[in-house]
């Protein structure tokens, strides 16, 4: 067995970076930068009304305008406005030439084509929004590496961005395996028990923004896995195996992985739950066998899987957000295996009840996962303890 702190090691090192692709602003929220983006026009494009109101050559003088003519947003006044002059603007149309101060409608009386300014609210400048006042042009808009959200996507299409270049989202293959299983929506037979990994990976892969992910399940029989390993590899950057990685009679995962040419990185890491985890490669593809309870599948995920999968679609963070928090539960443990416990955390942290790794209850309850090293040995309430905020 190794280490937790050198299995996350061997995870970063053999997972590598995808290749690039190009997508729409509207797919890109969740997608991480591959290059840098220069903004090819100012933004606004022009100088541009922040109200609706009267556009005026500012006279600290003149408190009277005429109304020349009306500027709606996507129209424009073709002349100049002169002193004593004032156009009728909406908010986002193109201040006239000429022009220098926009007043709200509110503070202006109206009769007929002659405005009467109320007193000090004519202010030079005021509600203009000038030309490049969001971004030059040439300017760097958005850095290659930042995971992009909506406003990138609605900032990429104002700058007539068609298409973006991303780093490609892995392609996941899970593989269930286990002849107790049984699909929800079935009458349960005797000995049987509904099968619940493949939906709780699929969930917190599609919560990564993850959505070309495919299912396949097999028997314990080795030929039937090795068979399905082979399928599921073929379109996949990384394969999820659950179930049959430990040391069983029925436990055939292992022997099928060397079999389809799979080369061991590791097997077993000194944690509970999910000590019997192995992680291997075939090229650049990526094999994680995770052990078949659902809360050790779930941990391994989030502690192992997790951080491969940011580190293939180009995030410059892997892991999870890690922080210290006081523990409002005391923990004895031996000293030997690292602990990952399901624990919520506020204004401290609370060890949950039902960590025994067959246990979806408390981890449905669980916003952290509370880390303790090999050496700990005990917890008491107020000491401080490691934890990781599920994402």
């Amino acid at each position: 067995m190794i280490s937790v702190r050198k299995a996350k090691k061997l995870v970063t090192e053999h997972a590598r970076l995808l290749a690039t692709e190009a997508i729409p602003p509207d797919r890109a929220a969740g997608r991480v930068l591959a290059e840098h983006v220069y903004s090819p026009l100012h933004l606004p494009p022009f100088d541009q009304s922040a109200m609706d109101g009267y556009a005026v050559k500012f006279d600290g003088n003149a408190v009277s305008f005429k109304v020349m003519a009306e500027t709606a947003a996507g129209a424009s006044f073709s002349g100049k406005l002169r002193s004593g002059q004032a156009v009728r603007i909406f908010t986002g149309a193109p201040v006239p030439g000429g022009a220098d101060a926009v007043i709200m409608q509110e503070k202006v009386k109206v009769s007929g084509r002659m405005i009467t300014v109320e007193e000090g609210a004519l202010v030079r400048w005021a509600n203009i929004r000038p030309a490049g006042s969001d971004l030059m042009k040439g300017a760097l808009a958005l850095r290659r590496g930042m995971m992009l959200n909506a406003a990138a996507a609605g900032l990429l299409a104002s700058m007539g961005k068609k298409g973006v270049s991303v780093y490609a989202s892995p392609r996941v293959s899970i593989l269930v395996t286990g002849n107790e299983l049984q699909p929800a929506g079935t009458k349960l037979r005797p000995g049987k028990i509904y099968e619940s990994n493949s939906v709780a990976l699929l969930a917190a892969l599609r919560r990564m923004g993850l959505s070309d992910v495919t299912c396949y399940g097999a028997p314990d029989k080795e030929e039937r896995i090795r068979a399905t390993l082979r399928k599921a590899a073929r379109g996949s950057d990384i394969v999820l195996l659950t179930g049959g990685i430990s040391v069983g009679d029925y436990d055939f995962a292992g022997a099928a992985l060397k079999n389809i040419g799979v080369r061991t990185v590791f097997h077993k890491v000194r944690q509970k739950p999910g000590k019997p985890l192995f992680f291997g490669k075939k090229g650049a593809k990526l094999f994680f066998a995770l052990p078949g309870n659902p809360a050790s599948v779930l941990t391994c995920f989030y502690e192992y899987v997790f951080p491969a999968l940011r580190k293939m679609s180009g995030h410059p963070k892997f892991f999870m957000d890690e922080v210290k928090a006081p523990s409002r539960s005391a923990y004895s443990k031996r000293a030997g295996m690292s602990h990952f416990l399901k624990g919520k955390l506020d204004a401290g942290v609370h060890i949950l009840p039902g960590q025994e790794s067959y246990k979806l209850g408390s981890f449905a309850g669980a916003n952290c996962l509370v880390f303790l090293d090999e050496k700990t040995k005990q917890v008491r309430k107020g000491d401080f303890v490691k934890v990781h905020i599920l994402p």
